[in-house]
């Protein structure tokens, strides 16, 4: 196995006091057709889940940059499953990758000044997906998020903290977005123009193990999980804003 998979799979086992690959604490169980556009990104060889993503087109998936930290040219390894309920299933068809567009900008640096700036990826596909009920395009924003808005975020793994009991279902739950100066008073470390921050209550968020599962508001993707202190402690969850990043996203998906 070489070191890009291997940095893949690191991000399974991320230090708990920090945690970048967040699943859903408290939530409830989902069905695929409920989130056609949700993906699980996978090692080939070993079906070793990484991390989530979104279609946003038939050829492209919208995720996390720090899911491929250090390995922008593993593409052959890594593939895309849609259309599929557990992270565990292998008889779906999958879709191998043909690039991994990570932002410019994107460091994975973390301090009082910045944390996982710029924390966001664009998947292009060696074929394009074929849609239908259980798997399908999810439009992008056309405005700015309104402080406030209730939406809804899916995602595998981890039902519990500190000790982990991943799930191989699909898990779902509420999530609003707060306010971004409420947002940066509850941490010890900025909060970037490109994130914002949702939170429901205590109990329930996001954990250990799956990051790049989509904030959803009125059938459009809003936000992109990133990071999280664990775990649904009452503390915020941060995500990617979507909107923020449309000019790179449309540079690659128009092209």
């Amino acid at each position: 196995m070489n070191f890009a998979v291997l940095s893949f799979l690191c991000l399974l086992v991320n230090d708990v006091a920090f945690s970048k690959n967040v699943k859903i604490i408290g939530g409830q169980p989902a069905f695929i057709f409920e989130f056609p556009h949700q993906v699980s990104l996978r090692v080939l060889r070993t079906n070793q889940f990484g991390c989530a993503g979104t279609i946003i087109t038939k050829w492209h998936v919208l995720t996390v940059a720090h899911c491929f930290a250090r390995m922008e040219h593993a593409s052959d390894e890594i593939v895309v499953y849609a259309g599929s309920n557990t992270i565990s299933s292998v008889g779906d068809r999958y879709y191998k990758l043909t690039r991994i567009h990570i932002h410019p900008g994107y460091t994975g640096i973390i301090n009082r000044n910045e944390s996982y700036v710029h924390d966001i990826a664009v998947v292009t596909l060696q074929d394009p997906l074929t849609f239908n009920s259980h798997q399908n395009k999810i439009d992008l924003p056309t405005e700015d998020i309104p402080i406030g808005s209730i939406g809804l975020v899916s995602g595998w793994g981890s039902l519990t903290y500190p000790m982990f009991v991943f799930s191989d279902y699909l898990q779902k739950t509420v999530m609003k977005v707060l306010n971004k100066l409420y947002c940066k008073s509850a941490f010890f470390f900025s909060i970037h123009d490109g994130q914002f921050c949702g939170v429901f209550t205590r109990g329930v968020g996001l954990c250990l193990g799956d990051s790049g599962s989509a904030f959803v508001v009125n059938q459009k993707i809003i936000g992109i999980s990133s990071f999280v202190l664990p775990c649904a402690i009452g503390k915020p969850d941060v995500f990617v804003n979507v909107y923020y990043y449309l000019d790179f996203i449309r540079s690659i998906i128009e092209t």
